[in-house]
């Protein structure tokens, strides 16, 4: 078992969109129920319960997708996306961008400094990950989602093609599917025929409801 599949009762709780009372009660059990981990899936260590991925997995089913607003698109951020942006991201050619400062201060709420450069190179994945989960767009830039131009980069995109059009509920509808790769629905881009996505649009009003 990776280090990564093991959290606490709270960080499961909130990746799972769970009550923290829930996971809880299904590591300790509650009056006459039994627990719903096993002793292998979950364990208390000095106070705080530990849980394994597959305990979550097993209990809950998958983790809930991360979903990050992207103008007037969604982004379906993946484990595969996310772990890239990660991979890549080198904070140390940022140091002296202004936006990342900027953005530094609201991820830590101090100013960013040369004080600041071992607790960046240290949190680097996690300013990845709260760019993410948080939507902050006007950094989607720095992690090296978009260019400059705020257009997501190629080879990030999920290529889906449109499978089926119709009018329902006096709005028109468009549905996508996913035609290659792992990565799914990464990004909603409508042109022609072609776009990034695994959503259904209803284009009149920019609502994206899933596939």
């Amino acid at each position: 078992m990776k280090f990564e599949d093991v959290m606490t009762s709270a960080e499961a709780a909130e990746r799972w969109k769970l009550s923290p009372v829930t996971v809880k009660q299904a590591c300790a059990g509650q009056r006459n129920t039994p627990p719903r981990f096993t002793p292998t899936e979950c364990r208390k260590s000095k106070g705080t319960w530990l849980v394994s991925r597959s305990g979550m997995e097993r209990v809950y089913g998958e983790e809930p997708k991360m979903i990050a607003k992207m103008g007037k698109y969604l982004l379906d951020v993946t484990e595969t996306l996310e772990e890239s942006l990660k991979e890549d991201f080198n904070v140390h050619e940022v140091f002296d961008n202004d936006v990342f400062a900027t953005a530094w201060k609201e991820y830590q709420g101090v100013e960013f400094d040369n004080t600041q450069h071992a607790d960046a190179e240290y949190y680097a994945a996690d300013f990845v990950h709260w760019a993410l989960s948080e939507s902050k767009e006007e950094y989607y830039n720095i992690i090296g989602l978009v260019d400059e131009n705020h257009n997501m980069y190629d080879r990030l995109k999920q290529p889906c093609i449109k499978t089926d059009e119709f009018e329902s509920l006096g709005q028109h509808v468009i549905a996508a599917t996913v035609c290659a790769g792992e990565n799914k629905g990464q990004l909603l881009e409508l042109n022609d025929e072609y776009f990034n996505a695994q959503y259904i649009l209803h284009a009149a009003d920019d609502n994206i409801y899933f596939n």
